[in-house]
């Protein structure tokens, strides 16, 4: 747990030392398909509030 602990401490702080301007830049995620640093992030977000709700402390 301290691992993940740690590391999404690191996300979290690259996260937010993102300029705004830069969350519009498109990312490849994979089959050419593009989609916004802001997307992206939301997507961690929220794929992190699954398996902490859903799976870790259910």
């Amino acid at each position: 747990m301290t691992l993940f602990y740690v590391l999404n401490k690191q996300i979290i702080a690259i996260i937010n030392n993102i300029p705004d301007e830069k969350r519009s830049y498109l990312c490849d995620i994979g089959n050419n398909e593009l989609k916004t640093l802001d997307w992206l992030i939301q997507d961690y977000y929220e794929h992190m509030e699954h398996h902490l709700k859903k799976q870790i402390f259910k």
